[in-house]
C-alpha cells in the first residue's frame, strides 16, 4: 500500500506544479512590481476569503455545523495523495494533525515561493475555514512546512459557551 500512495503522491505532486505554474509566474512577477509585503499582504486577504468560501460551502452541503463533522475530513486516509498526516489528538474539543509531507510546501518550495509568500496564497486560509463552518471552531497552529518547520501542526479546537 505505501507504494500505491508514493506513486499517488508523486501524480498529485506533478498535477499540483502544472496547476500552480501560471500563478508562479504571476507572483514573481507581482512581487517584482509591488513588492514582496504587499504580495504577502494581497495573498493573505485572498486567501483568508477563499478560507471563508470554503467554510460557508462545506456548512451548506454538510447534514450539521458539528465540530467531528468538520474534522472527520481530515482523518486518514483523506488528503492521503497529496499529504502525509496523523492524527496526534482526536477528541470531542480538540483535533490535532501532525503534517509531515505536503504536496503544496513541495511545489512552492520547487518555485522559489516557500516561506511566507507560499503561507500567505496557501496556508493562510486554513484559519478562516474553521470559523466559516461554525463560529465555534477555531484553528491553532505554530508550524508548517511551507516556512520550513520540520511539520505543520493543525490543532482544531472547539470553543464552549462560557456561561
Amino acid at each position: 500500500m505505501g507504494g500505491i500512495l508514493a506513486v499517488r503522491r508523486s501524480h498529485g505532486r506533478a498535477v499540483t506544479r502544472m496547476q500552480y505554474e501560471a500563478l508562479f509566474e504571476f507572483l514573481r512577477t507581482l512581487r517584482n512590481e509591488v513588492g514582496e509585503p504587499e504580495l504577502i499582504r494581497l495573498l493573505g486577504l485572498s486567501s483568508s476569503a477563499h478560507g471563508r468560501r470554503l467554510g460557508e460551502q462545506q456548512a451548506a452541503s454538510a447534514p450539521d455545523r458539528d465540530f467531528q463533522t468538520f474534522v472527520a475530513q481530515f482523518r486518514p486516509p483523506r488528503y492521503a495523495e497529496v499529504l502525509t498526516h496523523e492524527v496526534i489528538e482526536d477528541s470531542d474539543a480538540a483535533f490535532e494533525l501532525k503534517v509531515t509531507e505536503c504536496v503544496w510546501a513541495s511545489v512552492f518550495r520547487e518555485a522559489g515561493l516557500d516561506g511566507e509568500i507560499g503561507h500567505a496564497a496557501v496556508c493562510n486560509m486554513d484559519y478562516t475555514w474553521p470559523g466559516a463552518f461554525n463560529p465555534e471552531i477555531r484553528m491553532e497552529r505554530t508550524k508548517t512546512l511551507m516556512q520550513g518547520d520540520d511539520h505543520c501542526n493543525h490543532r482544531y479546537v472547539r470553543e464552549t459557551s462560557k456561561e
